[in-house]
């Protein structure tokens, strides 16, 4: 809600209305925050990501009101976009939630490598919140193949992503968190339409997570 929120104000108050709206909730050190991130955008600098993973929820909302939708539509390096470099950065939900609102499609944009912002999610180990967002946002993304012809769920029963990058982490999960995505995965891959293969790996999946002893 507070995403559809600040979208609707990037457009219908003047930038004089936001500030004095938004004024009394800030101080001088988060509009030093604000302006550096908005500096950053528009050098399309790669640090953007890793400076806004670790913003406040009300920094990162009045920066997208400031900034507008574009940078959330702007491709980064490797064919991502701001949705992508954040999962990527271990973003929280806030974030996640916030720039999602700013450019709900992104949901459905695969990068260079066919990976959509669910398959980083899980890559990752993104909250189960930020999951279900991007599984309520684009639900057939349960059945989608990256180039490497894994599906999200592959990843969530893989070990996370290694930090290869210097602009990749990779979270943990609890055993209950995990077993939350699956589940979370796997009842999104029975409503999506079908696709080639999908169903047969999916079937895989549910009867070894099924074998698997319980934990106690």
């Amino acid at each position: 809600m507070v995403a559809v929120e600040s979208s609707l104000l990037a457009h219908e108050m003047s930038n004089a209305e936001l500030n004095e709206r938004f004024s009394p909730q800030l101080d001088s050190s988060d509009r030093e925050e604000i302006q550096c991130l908005l500096d950053l955008s528009l050098l399309l600098a790669g640090s953007l990501p890793t400076t806004l993973a670790c913003a406040s929820e009300r920094v990162v909302r009045a920066y997208l009101i400031e900034a507008g939708p574009w940078p959330a539509t702007q491709p980064l390096a490797r064919g991502m976009l701001l949705v992508h470099a954040l999962l990527q950065c271990g973003a929280p939900p806030h974030a996640m939630h916030l720039v999602h609102g700013a450019h709900p499609d992104g949901a459905r944009h695969a990068d260079d490598e066919g990976r959509l912002p669910l398959h980083h999610a899980v890559r990752h180990r993104a909250a189960v919140a930020t999951i279900a967002l991007l599984v309520d946002a684009h639900p057939a993304a349960v059945r989608v193949a990256d180039a490497s012809a894994q599906l999200p769920i592959h990843y969530a029963r893989a070990p996370p992503a290694c930090a290869a990058d210097a602009d990749v982490s990779a979270g943990e999960w609890s055993a209950a968190e995990s077993q939350g995505a699956i589940l979370l995965l796997v009842r999104a891959a029975c409503h999506a339409a079908p696709r080639d293969g999908a169903d047969a790996i999916i079937a895989d999946s549910i009867g070894d997570r099924a074998a698997e002893p319980a934990d106690a």
